[in-house]
């Protein structure tokens, strides 16, 4: 499930502590980082945008294109 989710959504982290917070197992850390290591690596291979890109540019936005925002001025 973790490694799914590492593939997906590219957060391998995150699929780690929600694994934990599931389970409360870390016995699974190596087991579970190596998984999601290799699903990211995959997932990056095979496809080069994230699920969360293809959306965006589904919609016509694209970040990447995007000016960066200047800040606001305090006071």
């Amino acid at each position: 499930m973790g490694a799914v989710f590492a593939g997906v959504v590219r957060a391998p982290m995150t699929s780690v502590l929600i694994v934990f917070e599931m389970t409360g197992g870390y016995g699974l850390v190596l087991p579970l980082m190596i998984a999601n290591m290799t699903a990211f690596a995959l997932a990056r291979h095979w496809e080069k945008v994230s699920i969360y890109e293809a959306l965006l540019a589904q919609d016509g936005i694209d970040l990447h294109a995007a000016e960066p925002v200047a800040e606001l001025a305090v006071g």
